[in-house]
């Protein structure tokens, strides 16, 4: 059972209404009824509350947060600058030119042929490190090809592949969630310490998709419930795409 936060929170509000109302009730009949009827509700929000820590919805609602603020964080573009700070609303933007990021680029030119070098001088470190992360990417190319597949647009609540489909979301969510963390948890070698960000990019857009296709049933509308189906396949598309770079840059 998978409760959300608001329908706690719901639960919880009724507690305290039916204990005020037992309070402030006069007359034997109605204090008895008023004390029964709370205590009712009470045993029902602790209840609730009990299934709520046993089947992990607090900390899937901790993870959801967490890696929609990782995601954003992940997807947003070069921060735009004017004269050297952050461009304020409404402001016109100082346009980047070729040799404003050159010196960055040369920067990044130079550190992505040192990784190169490791690679070909056959480092035992990094041999180690490929063979280690070999199967991660195999499992998050899985994933991410699920996730970006799954048919959410035009899924109706009635239909026979609505609780299937929902299964398969919540599934896919608890998998990719484990496989982030595992990522996260990783400790490459110094000379792939830049090619391995591609790799935890990955992984935060992969925990996105997931956890966008498992909330887009508990969407309060339509709306909520289409742009979370498309989110679902556009992070699930974005790790994808980077996990064939950082592929490419190991030489998996």
């Amino acid at each position: 059972m998978e409760l959300t936060l608001t329908e706690l929170v719901i639960q919880l509000s009724l507690a305290l209404t039916c204990i005020a109302v037992a309070i402030n009730s006069r007359g034997p009949v109605r204090t008895s009824l008023s004390g029964v009827l709370a205590t009712a509700v009470v045993g029902m929000t602790a209840l609730l509350l009990i299934l709520g820590l046993g089947t992990g919805t607090f900390s899937a609602i901790a993870s959801d947060v967490r890696a929609e603020r990782q995601a954003a964080a992940a997807e947003k573009d070069d921060v735009v600058k004017v004269s050297g700070r952050l461009a304020l609303p409404g402001e016109a933007a100082e346009p980047v030119t070729e040799e404003m990021k050159a010196p960055q680029r040369m920067l990044q030119e130079e550190r992505a042929a040192k990784e190169r070098k490791s690679l070909d001088a056959g480092n035992p470190a990094v041999a180690a490190y490929q063979e280690t992360v070999r199967p991660l990417v195999s499992r998050a190319k899985e994933l991410g090809n699920a996730l970006r597949k799954l048919k959410l647009e035009g899924l109706a609540e009635e239909s026979e592949k609505y609780g299937e489909t929902r299964d398969q979301a919540m599934k896919l969510r608890a998998e990719s969630s484990a496989l982030a963390e595992e990522i996260l948890a990783l400790k490459p070698p110094k000379e792939l310490s830049a090619t391995h960000q591609l790799f935890v990019g990955s992984a935060e857009h992969l925990r996105s998709s997931g956890s966008k296709a498992a909330r887009f049933f508990s969407a309060p509308n339509d709306s909520e419930a289409q742009t979370l189906g498309k989110g679902t396949r556009t992070s699930a598309e974005t790790s994808l795409r980077a996990l064939g770079e950082f592929s490419r840059q190991i030489k998996l």
